[in-house]
């Protein structure tokens, strides 16, 4: 085992590339949903969308040897990677009003079924099926179940 110096990124070549090229996708993860809705989508979303891409990443296959990482990481071939609750970052999400969630409770036909939010990604302490939603009218981020996404705004 060597130890790198402080501030020696020269001596871990593959690690800082991987660093770098996380911080390169990540950043266009942001930039794109920043285009697509500058109003709601800020600078200060980068944590969320450097998570996402590393989500996205840990199931992609590799290129050299068509191996999931998480599959290598885990020494496992037996999950097979369920994408279909990753979507696009930033794209608007509808969340399932309060009262309609608990099944027992009926709003009248004109009123709101739903408030709408934006896509940070999956929570990172829940099921895959929840996701992470930031409230346009709060500002509040919280995981969130009852969601439909639009991935093509």
């Amino acid at each position: 085992m060597s130890h790198c110096g402080v501030g020696a990124h020269h001596q871990n070549g593959q690690v800082e590339k991987l660093i770098r090229d996380t911080q390169d996708h990540g950043r266009t993860v942001l930039l794109h949903a920043q285009q697509r809705w500058p109003d709601a989508v800020c600078e200060n979303l980068w944590p969320y969308a450097f998570a996402l891409y590393v989500e996205i990443r840990k199931w992609t296959p590799r290129s050299i040897d068509g191996k999931i990482p998480y599959h290598l990481f885990c020494s496992s071939g037996e999950v097979k990677p369920n994408l279909k609750h990753l979507h696009t970052f930033g794209c608007p999400a509808f969340v399932l009003n309060k009262v309609l969630q608990n099944d027992t409770s009926k709003l009248s036909k004109l009123s709101n079924r739903s408030k709408m939010g934006v896509y940070l990604g999956p929570s990172p302490n829940h099921a895959s099926s929840v996701h992470m939603i930031l409230s346009l009218q709060t500002g509040h981020v919280s995981p969130q179940f009852h969601a439909y996404f639009d991935d093509m705004f």
